[in-house]
């Protein structure tokens, strides 16, 4: 038998040798969902490129759910079943350490990328939150803060002044961190919707 021409060979390979891009939209396909769903909930089968390419563009590391321990919930009368309740369980400590350290603490460890972003997620206004990730993508030289920022929001964050007026500000602030993630080479930014 003829061994295959190098071309044939070369085609193979070509073929099995994903984007970042196709490989976050196989994931998106593959869970039915329109947004990436890494950024959102680390409890569906993600593939091993899957978790590599979202360790590309991120500080932390993802953390996938290893295991889940679940129980009846009974009424506290003990009298009537109520359900099941889940708990989730992950690979690495959730949530990370920095997650609880006091905020003074961990703004003097801000210097470091993970702390920064720790900060932007903490942070009490959506302005002091967007500083924060853009901080913590500057710091790492990655997009992941910026995607999340702009998936998420500021988490903890509350609007400044007029409710109206900052809705159609963070309206438009999420548009330009999306076409700054996108500039930046980060696949999953969709600035064209």
């Amino acid at each position: 038998m003829k061994p295959p021409s190098k071309d044939i060979a070369y085609e193979e390979t070509k073929q099995e040798t994903l984007t970042d891009k196709e490989i976050f939209d196989n994931a998106k396909k593959r869970l039915g969902v329109g947004y990436d769903p890494m950024l959102l909930f680390a409890s569906a089968e993600f593939t091993d490129e899957e978790i590599a390419t979202y360790n590309k563009y991120h500080i932390l590391p993802f953390n996938p759910v290893v295991d889940e321990v679940c129980y009846d919930v009974i009424a506290e009368d003990n009298t009537n079943y109520v359900g099941t309740q889940c708990k989730r369980i992950s690979q690495r400590p959730d949530p990370h350490p920095y997650a609880s350290i006091a905020k003074d603490e961990l703004q003097a460890l801000a210097v470091t990328d993970a702390a920064a972003l720790f900060m932007g997620i903490r942070a009490e206004t959506y302005i002091q939150s967007l500083r924060w990730h853009l901080r913590a993508t500057a710091l790492s030289n990655k997009t992941g803060p910026l995607m999340i920022f702009s998936t998420r929001g500021a988490q903890g964050a509350g609007l400044e002044n007029d409710a109206d007026r900052d809705r159609f500000y963070t309206a438009y602030m999420d548009l330009a961190i999306e076409q700054l993630a996108a500039d930046l080479g980060d696949p999953r930014a969709d600035v064209e919707s």
